[in-house]
């Protein structure tokens, strides 16, 4: 993704025709936010459809299903982020730069 916007609120969606679902990706939880390898949440960022490991485990629910899916998920980040406390983008970059550095043993 690019910066569309200096300031924030953020909202974005993506919707393009696709053939397969996906199994891949960052896992997360039931309020749609993605998790760290050890399970904790990543404060301020969410995935819902198919950037997300796929809640059927490996499996393939059924044609349709992944609208159904990103629908859902990405209502429930919606419902979570607006009880969360606002933050300005330079915090979710300098955030998302520490997990990063920690993960590669960088920091």
């Amino acid at each position: 993704m690019y910066l569309f916007r200096e300031s924030g609120p953020y909202c974005c969606i993506l919707i393009c025709g696709m053939v397969l679902d996906t199994n891949g990706g960052p896992r997360t939880n039931p309020t749609s936010q993605v998790l760290r390898p050890d399970g904790s949440a990543i404060s301020g960022l969410y995935g819902a459809g198919n950037c997300v490991a796929s809640v059927a485990c490996g499996g393939y629910l059924s044609v349709g299903s992944s609208w159904q899916l990103a629908a859902t998920f990405a209502c429930l980040a919606a419902e979570h982020v607006t009880r969360e406390s606002a933050c300005d983008l330079s915090t979710v970059c300098a955030r998302a730069s520490a997990l990063i550095s920690s993960e590669n043993g960088t920091r």
